[in-house]
């Protein structure tokens, strides 16, 4: 999305989430990670296969988070996650190496 008059958007419905899908533990199955508004955390479910994922790992973020973004942000070649919070504000969860 483009915002062009550099305002952010009004918050979406507490019943809204977000997701994205990458490769976050470099093993060429894709993952999941799933905003969860309504207690200020993001899921990662790492992919299995087959269509199948792990159990989630549950991250902490900023208060009700809206949206979901994966990129290198660090530039270690292990994709990282950025969050959009509600209250303008960004939590940039590293990738460690394990998912």
């Amino acid at each position: 999305m483009v915002y062009t008059d550099g305002k952010m958007p009004p918050p979406r419905p507490e019943s809204d989430f977000d997701l994205i899908s990458a490769d976050f533990s470099g093993d060429h199955i894709p993952d999941l990670a799933i905003v969860n508004r309504g207690d200020s955390t993001i899921s990662v479910l790492l992919g299995l296969g087959g269509g199948n994922f792990g159990s989630p790992v549950i991250y902490a973020t900023g208060t009700a988070p809206t949206g979901i973004v994966a990129a290198d942000f660090n530039s270690d070649a292990k994709i990282d996650l950025a969050v959009l919070n509600q209250a303008d504000s960004l939590t940039l969860l590293l990738n460690g190496g394990n998912g």
